[in-house]
């Protein structure tokens, strides 16, 4: 017994069965209901009074009503009443159990798996029973939501680049491409080329190229086809790294505007495919560039083109550092402090820019169990970084909106998405607190300016002149 509540004569019961039951006064057995398949009872609340409402004990017409089956007593009726489960169900029940309304239906297991529209206000997110889920964070509201799988859960969602349709990705490593609205599945059969769980997908700028990453250390990639009855063709699978793959993304060329494929892993290398060379089940890999020694690369993505001339992929390691490497010529141009909100950063995404006249970029990151900002260039100034604790626990994904207003978080094991709006006046207004020059960056040293490490640092500079 999961509920025990009283209305009127009644005690009326709640099980882990999904079973409902009413008693008399004397604990004897009235009425039960097991027809409503909700999963086990959490809460039961009655309604007792409104407007439009009478009592059923007030009601002439009594032939619905349940009879007693061995003795003669009156029909039974009870008032309508509310329940809700553990499996993240609000039902409304009237005339006595008879008719069930499902009133909100939420995820019941883990959700690992969310994807903003690229040009609307929509969300559309997955959890670990594989039900889809279509979401209207304007007007707050569920659009769509599908049951695809049970026992196959969803790790993966990405929009191609104009919204048609979503490519989704499973624990035990299938593919499919499914309608951007119903969420129905557009492919005769999923893809099943990749052997384990779907970490990354990805589109190219004109959705040509589809690509994912893996659980074991694999890259597939596949091709469109625009003359044919299947959309993609799968082009080949390549194991470019021997540790887990920490980031996968597109690029273009910086001559002829071609896509390319990067992929970085946490065995220090970044791995370049050449797709204008690739053919059916030959993917072609570029010479690998080890990027780091020590640090682990923990994420990865392309620093915005309007803050300098150069073109940069920018990376996040696990000693909390940034680093921007040419895109061309991937040499290391330029190392910054990162945020350092005790755990290093788990992935980082450019911010879309909230007024088009303005300046100002930003890049979103998470770490273990926070979300945060930090504003461009990138300078190493603490004052220009903040975060917040998004989940207890951890936060599994975070994804911008496609206008740069709102984060939206996945906390995994909390079965919970939040959507948070984003106010970076704040983080400029901290900024200038934090003051200018050298002075933000005195509090980074032990003691501050003051303190015993800057005098030893001022002393050795003045020795250092001395011929």
């Amino acid at each position: 017994i999961t509920v025990l509540v009283a209305t009127n004569d009644l005690v009326v019961t709640g099980d882990s069965d999904g079973v409902i039951r009413f008693f008399d006064q004397e604990l004897k057995l009235r009425m039960w209901f097991e027809h409503f398949r909700v999963g086990p009872i959490q809460s039961i609340s009655f309604t007792y009074t409104t407007s439009d409402y009478a009592p059923p004990y007030m009601s002439s017409n009594l032939a619905h009503k349940h009879n007693e089956s061995t003795l003669a007593q009156p029909p039974f009726a009870s008032f309508d009443f509310t329940i809700s489960s553990s499996h993240a169900v609000i039902a409304h029940v009237t005339q006595s159990g008879q008719q069930i309304s499902i009133i909100k239906r939420d995820s019941s297991t883990a959700i690992y798996a969310l994807d903003t529209h690229p040009f609307d206000h929509k969300l559309c997110f997955a959890n670990a029973s594989g039900r889809l889920q279509l979401w209207d964070y304007q007007q707050k509201t569920i659009i769509t939501s599908v049951q695809h799988t049970y026992d196959n859960a969803i790790t993966q969602l990405r929009y191609n680049h104009n919204a048609s349709f979503i490519a989704v990705g499973y624990a035990n490593g299938q593919l499919t491409l499914c309608d951007a609205l119903s969420l129905e599945s557009i492919l005769k059969a999923p893809f099943h080329y990749a052997k384990t769980t779907i970490l990354f997908i990805e589109f190219s700028q004109t959705s040509t190229y589809l690509a994912t990453a893996e659980d074991d250390y694999t890259v597939s990639v596949y091709r469109q086809n625009l003359n044919s009855e299947d959309m993609y063709t799968f082009l080949g699978r390549y194991r470019a790294h021997y540790k887990p793959i920490r980031a996968l993304f597109f690029g273009l060329t910086p001559d002829d505007n071609q896509p390319i494929l990067i992929t970085i892993g946490a065995d220090h290398i970044l791995a370049e495919y050449d797709l204008n060379e690739s053919e059916i089940d030959h993917l072609a890999l570029k010479p690998s560039t080890r990027i780091e020694q020590i640090a682990e690369p923990m994420s990865a993505c392309h620093y915005p083109s309007s803050l300098t001339k150069e073109s940069f992929l920018i990376t996040i390691n696990n000693e909390y550092k940034y680093k921007l490497y040419n895109s061309s010529t991937k040499m290391c141009r330029k190392t910054i402090l990162g945020p350092t909100f005790g755990s290093p950063l788990r992935k980082i995404g450019i911010l879309p820019k909230l007024d088009e006249d303005s300046n100002e970029e930003y890049i979103y990151f998470m770490t273990t169990d926070k979300i945060g900002l930090q504003r461009l260039p990138l300078t190493g100034n603490p004052y220009d970084q903040m975060a917040i604790i998004a989940h207890p626990n951890r936060v599994s994904d975070v994804r911008s909106s496609y206008d740069g207003q709102y984060l939206f978080t996945s906390g995994g094991l909390d079965n919970v998405v939040h959507m948070l709006r984003v106010n970076p006046e704040v983080l400029q207004a901290q900024a200038q607190l934090g003051g200018k020059d050298l002075i933000p960056f005195y509090k980074l040293l032990e003691g501050g300016r003051d303190g015993e490490i800057f005098r030893e640092m001022q002393e050795l500079f003045y020795y250092s002149q001395l011929r």
